[in-house]
């Protein structure tokens, strides 16, 4: 089953790449796939 990702929670993780967070971490420690932060 897909996972729903509201503006709210794109724009943080958006955010926390701005402020030097890898996206291999994000990826890792919010547990959803690099690829689905590299299309937003």
């Amino acid at each position: 089953m897909r996972r729903k990702y509201d503006s709210f929670f794109k724009t943080e993780v958006i955010q926390m790449i701005a402020n030097g967070r890898s996206v291999p971490e994000l990826a890792r420690s919010l547990n959803i796939g690099e690829n689905i932060i590299y299309r937003w």
